[in-house]
């Protein structure tokens, strides 16, 4: 079994072959006990099929490319997944990079790629001590709410949330290191599970890449929500102020109506790009398609970049003061 293990470690410790070329090698990622997994620190790399590199910080954070800016502001903390991180594009051009630049106000870049709703909202736990934000901005896309009901992504064990009778509830005891437990039955348990699963997705569903889900998808925008809620209201309390912030892949395929009209009657800021991005397509379907390669280029993301600053700038004075 111990052998059967180290297979699976093997295989699965690689990017995934679900999603070829766009997911950064699993060497980024490091095993959190909270998290599932979480950018590794200090890390410097090219990424292979990219043609970017990866400098990290302290925590995971993603360099912006240039040295941290020096202010006596407090920051902007920034959490997503992969549309925040950055996948397959330099340091300097993701969307907190050129934040940071337009507004001439550090912007911490704390996203990781894979991660689901729910992961982001954890990540945002874990750092705001360390962090000391005045503005936590949350990036979603439509399938990180899809993600907070699967507790295997990409190969490793993650946290999910399951809704029983009105109730979020996280689940974290499965999350398992594959690296420090390859001995372990546990670990000999899962591997023979996802091994199993993997021979099935390639033989009738090569891109699938997760579990069933653990509660109806009807239920995911109301779960969400509440996900949402509970982290604007404990930065509330905290005098973070709290911004979700809604991107969309390059169909446009806009399926955050419900969530979006929840979050606006528990009066959550939304900052939602479907509007600019949708007239862009209209009027410009050329210079639309220069936003997106998979993910956001460098000019999706400075694109994403100019809405949230033009929808800050009117507010800098109170939303950052000095600490």
């Amino acid at each position: 079994m111990e052998g059967l293990a180290r297979v699976y470690s093997a295989y699965t410790l690689r990017p995934d072959t679900s999603h070829p070329k766009t997911q950064p090698s699993a060497e980024t990622r490091s095993f959190d006990h909270q998290l599932g997994w979480v950018t590794k620190p200090n890390f410097s790399a090219k990424i292979k099929g990219w043609n970017a590199t990866v400098n990290t910080l302290p925590e995971g954070i993603r360099s912006n490319g240039k040295s941290p800016l020096r202010s006596t502001s407090r920051p902007i903390l920034a959490v997503g997944d992969s549309f925040t991180f950055g996948d397959k594009v330099e340091d300097q051009q993701t969307w907190p990079a050129f934040l940071e630049s337009q507004l001439a106000l550090r912007a911490i870049n704390a996203g990781v790629s894979g991660y689901g709703l729910d992961q982001s909202v954890l990540r945002a736990r874990q750092l705001v001590d360390s962090i000391k934000p005045s503005l936590v901005i949350l990036s979603l896309i439509d399938d990180d709410i899809e993600r907070m009901s699967y507790s295997i992504f990409l190969g490793r064990s993650k946290p999910y949330v399951s809704y029983e009778h009105g109730i979020v509830k996280y689940h974290t005891d499965h999350l398992i290191d594959p690296i420090s437990n390859l001995n372990s039955p546990r670990m000999h348990r899962f591997a023979l599970y996802r091994l199993g699963e993997k021979l099935f997705q390639q033989v009738f569903n090569p891109r699938m890449a997760t579990l069933s889900p653990n509660f109806r998808s009807e239920d995911q925008p109301l779960i969400a929500c509440k996900l949402l809620q509970g982290l604007g209201s404990e930065l509330s309390q905290r005098q973070i102020k709290f911004i979700t912030l809604i991107q969309y892949a390059s169909d446009l395929e806009n399926t955050h109506r419900s969530l979006k009209q929840c979050l606006d009657q528990e009066e959550l800021e939304v900052i939602d790009t479907y509007d600019a991005l949708s007239a862009l397509k209209h009027a410009d379907p050329i210079a639309f398609a220069q936003l997106y390669s998979g993910h956001m280029t460098a000019q999706g993301n400075e694109f994403v970049a100019k809405i949230v600053s033009e929808h800050l700038k009117s507010r800098i004075q109170s939303l950052w003061h000095k600490p």
